[in-house]
């Protein structure tokens, strides 16, 4: 029988490390630019924001209002019931 007598070396595997990236100075007028852009877009949002706030508020004040009117309506049919009864009252 022939022994196998095989060295176990540790292999040693290179890792390949990536090269930070180096940011290249941008002009002053693209970095104003940029940032007018970034600007801009933020107050964008931020009015779509309120606008879409102040659409669920006046939607929900209306039906508010829709349901306020409603029960006025209704208190205003009582009294003038309840006037015709008074008046009917006094005729008999």
């Amino acid at each position: 029988m022939s022994e196998n007598t095989a060295t176990m070396e540790p292999t040693t595997e290179t890792i390949k490390v990536r090269k930070p990236r180096t940011l290249k100075a941008s002009p002053p007028h693209i970095t104003a630019l940029k940032a007018a852009v970034s600007k801009a877009l933020r107050d964008e949002w931020l009015l779509q924001k309120a606008h879409t706030q102040l659409k669920k508020t006046i939607a929900t004040q209306a039906s508010k209002i829709g349901y306020l009117n409603a029960k006025a309506r209704e208190s205003w049919l009582a009294v003038h019931e309840r006037s015709a009864d008074c008046a009917n009252a006094h005729l008999a």
